[in-house]
């Protein structure tokens, strides 16, 4: 794999997350991450100014997964209250 891949799999992460799908972001972040295993083994180095603009997807990518863990932690806890609330009507 190359620094090309490496950028088409974090953008890819992006775009999944921006559509809400999780399980493609975890694909292609872990595809990111064997693009990195493999440019290090092989002792490539990333131009300094492809490196920021992946620090800034990447940056990105962390925002996006942060919103949605906080979205499913809330629609998680609303269904723990809302089955809360009925299994006290039903004693």
């Amino acid at each position: 794999m190359s620094a090309a891949a490496l950028v088409e799999a974090l953008t890819t992460a992006e775009a999944t997350l921006h559509r809400g799908d999780a399980e493609g972001a975890q694909t292609a972040v872990q595809r990111g991450a064997r693009a990195c295993a493999e440019l290090s083994a092989r002792g490539e180095r990333i131009a300094p100014a492809q490196l920021d603009a992946l620090r800034a997807v990447h940056a990105r990518c962390e925002a996006l997964a942060t919103r949605e863990r906080d979205r499913l932690a809330g629609a998680v806890s609303l269904v723990a209250r809302s089955r809360r609330a009925s299994d006290a009507y039903g004693r």
